[in-house]
């Protein structure tokens, strides 16, 4: 017998029961309360997104406010240099170099500007502003600088119905008191070596001495004139042989202990926060003809591409000029400035403001061709008095300065500093320089002239003050 199979039944929910008018009610209203709560929450919840946005913002802006009160601070700091001037400079600096880091700040916001910290001298008078002060009038050593009060506006922040949020910072500067090494009658000095080779006029006038821990030279030129001669050199380093004075039987030659210290040893480094050098479309500014020289060339910038000049003449005002790069004179070029000095710095075109580290390089000057004329007169005040050129300690490019060309003329009233730096020059040029050149290396391979005028320090230390240094 055959049975038949009966097909599996599939399983089926029943239905539950259709809400009545009163279960759909009760539903609606849940459904309306739950809606209500949700837009309750998303108010409180909008403006505390909208607060820590703001808030977010003015953190921002907190942080360049507070750059720019540590460079106004520093900058200021560098002035106190013990001259009768020193605090009006020291005001000017500061609200500079505020202005340089803040592009909305201006003169008049520091009119009425208050600072419930502010030290015991606050000199700024004539504009009734403490946000600028000192720990004394007479012989300061300490700056404090408060960025005027800013109204952060909030963006978002008035859903809330609130103000705009206050934003200021403040820094305090101190310079140590002035250790500037004595650098005794140092005139023309390296660290580590002089070259001289062909027929050299080297004179120190003045009471000054060429000083070296190594000499190498062609002695026997009689048609070189090396005065005073003998030269100072560190004990212990062998002296060439067959060494002579030119023209005489002396050696040229006497030993001493050790090389003399660096005179500028406590000439501060520049500070940071300098603007690169812009064209108006915001490019780094390209130098290579007299009318982008005249536009562009101005003090406080950093020059972070080559500028290359060539039959011009060239006035510059008194300032500070830095170069991050190569400073070109390609023949028949007139540089002129009184109160400047010219810095060579390491830094590149994406951070302009970079430290110098140990082993950087970049920054230089080389004049070659012939028929350059160059005065510069370095400033008589101010950390940097008396010093015409000066190379970053760290800036060990092989060649520093460089100056060639016949007929060339380069005139500096004041010293060159090149620490790390090979100074070398050919050619039938004439260098003069009022002060002292303090280098690394120098090597001279031409016909040309070299005069140092001794000035016994007057106007190479650089400044009175210390070491510079921000507090807290």
């Amino acid at each position: 017998m055959v049975h038949a199979v009966r097909p599996a039944l599939a399983h089926r929910r029943r239905p539950g029961p259709v809400p009545g008018p009163a279960e759909r009610a009760r539903r609606r209203r849940e459904l309306g309360i739950s809606l209500l709560m949700v837009m309750l929450l998303i108010v409180p919840l909008l403006i505390v997104t909208a607060l820590v946005t703001d808030i977010g913002f003015a953190k921002q802006r907190r942080r360049e406010v507070q750059s720019a009160a540590d460079a106004a601070a520093l900058a200021a700091a560098q002035e106190l240099d013990g001259t009768s001037t020193q605090v009006t400079r020291a005001v000017a600096a500061a609200k500079t170099w505020a202005a340089k880091n803040l592009d909305d700040l201006s003169a008049t916001d520091w009119v009425g500007c208050t600072d419930a910290g502010a030290l015991a001298a606050r000199p700024d008078t004539a504009n009734r502003n403490t946000c600028i002060s000192f720990d004394s009038t007479t012989t300061p050593s300490k700056v404090r600088v408060r960025i005027p009060d800013e109204d952060q506006p909030q963006f978002f922040g008035a859903l809330a119905r609130s103000g705009p949020l206050d934003v200021t910072a403040y820094a305090v500067a101190a310079r140590a008191p002035g250790a500037t090494a004595s650098a005794g009658d140092c005139g023309l000095c390296t660290r580590e070596k002089i070259q001289l080779a062909g027929n050299q006029n080297i004179q120190i006038i003045g009471g000054g001495t060429i000083h070296s821990r190594e000499v190498t030279a062609n002695w026997n030129t009689t048609s070189s004139t090396i005065s005073p001669c003998p030269i100072k050199m560190v004990v212990s380093t062998n002296n060439p042989p067959n060494a002579r004075c030119p023209g005489t039987n002396a050696s040229p030659i006497t030993t001493v202990a050790a090389p003399p210290p660096d005179p500028f040893a406590a000439v501060p480094n520049p500070p940071s926060g300098i603007q690169p050098c812009r064209t108006p479309q915001n490019q780094p500014c390209n130098i290579n003809n007299a009318t982008d020289a005249a536009s562009y060339i101005k003090p406080d910038r950093v020059f972070t591409q080559s500028v290359n000049l060539s039959n011009m003449t060239l006035n510059l005002a008194p300032g500070n000029y830095y170069f991050a790069e190569g400073l070109r004179l390609n023949g028949n070029v007139t540089l002129n400035g009184t109160g400047v000095t010219l810095f060579f710095v390491c830094a590149d075109s994406n951070q302009p403001s970079k430290p110098c580290n140990q082993g950087g390089n970049k920054g230089f000057i080389e004049a070659t061709n012939g028929g350059n004329k160059v005065t510069i007169t370095a400033p008589t005040t101010g950390p940097y008095a008396g010093l015409a050129i000066y190379f970053d300690r760290n800036n060990t490019q092989g060649t520093a300065p460089k100056f060639s060309g016949n007929g060339s003329t380069y005139t500096f009233v004041g010293s060159i500093y090149a620490y790390g730096g090979k100074f070398t020059g050919d050619g039938s040029r004439v260098v003069d320089v009022t002060g002292r050149i303090y280098a690394q290396y120098w090597e001279d391979n031409g016909g040309g002239t070299t005069y140092v005028r001794f000035d016994g320090g007057s106007t190479s230390t650089g400044g009175g003050g210390g070491a510079i240094s921000l507090e807290g």
